[in-house]
């Protein structure tokens, strides 16, 4: 569901904001997902952060755009597999972390977990914006 909305709602912003924009628009929505998940004790908290995170996948496809139109396109192949390998390397990184960090962190916060994915994007957010 979230990925329907996240693309409907890039398609529709697209022709109004900037690229850079969308960017900082959807780590945004993920940034304030991940703290609403990070103190949610009740149902309402969880769906809040979903729907508060309903753009987080925007970032993605634009960011892969703007790195296609920056090389030739008989190297768009070769940046694509270096994209996905690294991708794929930091997916196989943060299940190491976070599978280590949640039964250490779990005794004081419970959602400390979501609050040090949120600090993380902090990182691009001030790389963007």
């Amino acid at each position: 569901m979230s990925y329907l909305v996240s693309l409907l709602a890039l398609k529709v912003l697209q022709s109004w904001i900037s690229e850079p924009w969308l960017i900082v628009i959807g780590l945004i929505s993920s940034i304030s997902g991940m703290v609403v998940f990070s103190v949610a004790n009740t149902t309402a908290l969880i769906f809040t952060g979903y729907v508060l995170s309903l753009l987080y996948i925007v970032p993605t496809p634009v960011l892969k755009s703007k790195m296609s139109k920056m090389v030739n396109p008989s190297e768009q192949g070769a940046l694509f597999s270096v994209l996905g390998s690294f991708e794929n390397l930091l997916v196989l990184a943060s299940f190491s972390i976070f599978n280590n960090l949640y039964p250490a962190t779990l005794h004081f916060m419970k959602g400390f977990s979501f609050l040090f994915g949120a600090v993380i994007l902090l990182f691009p957010l001030g790389i963007i914006g």
